[in-house]
């Protein structure tokens, strides 16, 4: 059997929305061929839509699509992951760093939650993941590749390929899409729509939480301080070399800059001491920073 889950995301603005969902639906090729048919078929009824998403869906053709998706065996997943876990993130400080944005996190917990379940109920299959391509996605795909080579945790032996796709062209990701919209509103305070009850009714949809460790969180708030204490020495270099300032002012900010840099080397030490004797974290950061470093070096549990 040949499996697959595609997944799209909702909610990536963290000005106005309370959490970031990914959400999809994991079938056999076969069922998502079928599922995939008849939705191009629903979608051609009249009022006709070239394509489904959020942006262009009325209500009463959101429920059509939604029965469309109640008539296979499409198993639902949706995860969510709350934007207050990465109030203290500096997007300068961790640019571009694989996780430290909370798509990152979004894309583990949804990839995760799904290989555990295939563990459990398909444990002799592998799954495929497609999601909808954004620009985040190539370093998780890179990860996921990463720890697919160290079979590290143990669950990614079930993990096969996985890409992005267009979900003007790719039916299952925009019934994926469907779904993350559905469940997006409800975690902004909406009642259950009709759409949402009719998916459910007939597969009860996992609900993936997912979260930021509290090493993670303290790693984001260290860059966001260091970036501070970069920022502000740069600052002063320029009042002291260029605008030639000679100042109480002056003085009294460098003082203030010193005991920044000093409280950053404090929360930096500490954070070392949590990887102290961690022996892949060592051989991570003899790398250079690259993950295949640690591919034959896994000394971690599937819990750690």
């Amino acid at each position: 059997m040949v499996l697959r889950a595609y997944f799209d995301e909702s909610g990536l603005d963290a000005h106005k929305h309370k959490a970031l969902i990914i959400g999809g639906f994991l079938a056999s090729a076969e069922e998502w061929e079928k599922a995939s048919d008849a939705w191009v078929a629903c979608l051609k009824e009249s009022p006709a839509i070239e394509y489904s998403s959020s942006r262009n869906n009325t209500c009463g053709k959101s429920n059509r699509l939604a029965r469309v998706i109640a008539q296979f065996d499409l198993q639902g997943f949706c995860a969510s992951i709350p934007h207050a876990y990465f109030a203290g993130r500096d997007p300068k400080a961790s640019r571009k760093i694989m996780g430290t944005r909370i798509y990152d996190w979004g894309f583990l917990t949804a990839t995760s939650g799904v290989l555990q379940y295939v563990e459990r109920v398909y444990p002799c299959e592998t799954v495929d993941f497609v999601f909808d391509q954004r620009n985040e996605l190539s370093a998780c795909i890179a990860t996921y590749n990463e720890m697919k080579i160290c079979e590290w945790p143990p669950l990614m032996a079930r993990a096969g390929e996985c890409i992005g796709g267009d979900d003007k062209e790719l039916m299952p990701l925009q019934m994926a899409d469907l779904l993350s919209g559905e469940f997006f509103a409800m975690t902004n305070g909406q009642k259950p729509s009709e759409a949402w009850k009719i998916i459910a009714s007939a597969h009860p949809v996992a609900h993936l939480l997912g979260y930021l460790p509290i090493t993670s969180q303290k790693i984001l708030a260290s860059q966001k301080l260091g970036k501070e204490v970069q920022d502000s020495a740069g600052c002063i270099l320029k009042r002291i070399y260029k605008d030639k300032e000679r100042s109480m002012e002056l003085v009294n900010d460098v003082a203030e800059l010193v005991l920044r840099k000093e409280f950053f080397d404090i929360q930096f030490r500490r954070l070392e001491e949590l990887y102290e004797g961690d022996e892949v974290y060592k051989d991570f950061i003899a790398s250079g920073g690259k993950f295949s470093a640690i591919k034959n070096s896994v000394t971690r549990s599937s819990k750690e």
